[in-house]
């Protein structure tokens, strides 16, 4: 049975976001370089997500370049991305090329919105919306679920069954 991952904000390459939320990657994610940090998110996903799964990206992946290798990298999964608000045309582009790779636009899975920043409390329609974006300032309403790295922490995915299950939550 294959399972579908959600994550976001890895912000890859960007040596500022070790800083982010009071060095929450550093601290959390045990990293002292952005070089580490990259190569945590790459074992992260490398190791957890396999053949038949999904993997759903929100954005903000950082680098185009280490975004798009570590997507190459990927290739025995299907990833459904939506970009985010750091993410550029040319990087979105050519991450279009690969062939296990779908861009999508915020779009709904199994009764939940799937989009990168959270969504107007009046445009759910009875709809819980994962996201990304906000980082550590998850949203306090049981409708919102953060996938951020910063809201996740170790190991940087949340399986769709716990998002289900209620066992994964951002609100509090």
């Amino acid at each position: 049975m294959s399972n579908v991952w959600f994550t976001s904000d890895w912000h890859l390459g960007h040596r500022n976001v070790l800083n982010f939320a009071d060095n929450f990657r550093s601290k959390v994610l045990e990293v002292s370089t952005i070089q580490e940090h990259d190569e945590f998110i790459w074992y992260q996903v490398l190791n957890t997500v396999v053949k038949r799964d999904i993997l759903y990206v929100l954005g903000d992946n950082g680098c185009p370049d280490q975004t798009y290798e570590l997507m190459k990298a990927c290739q025995a999964m299907q990833i459904r991305y939506l970009p985010g608000n750091h993410d550029r045309d040319t990087g979105i582009a050519r991450l279009a090329e690969l062939p296990r790779v779908t861009i999508w636009p915020p779009a709904t899975y199994k009764n939940h919105w799937i989009t990168h920043c959270p969504m107007h409390p009046r445009e759910l329609w009875s709809r819980k919306c994962i996201h990304g974006h906000v980082h550590s300032d998850s949203v306090p309403d049981e409708n919102y679920i953060n996938v951020s790295v910063e809201a996740v922490g170790k190991p940087i995915l949340v399986n769709f069954n716990d998002i289900k299950t209620g066992a994964y939550t951002t609100h509090e």
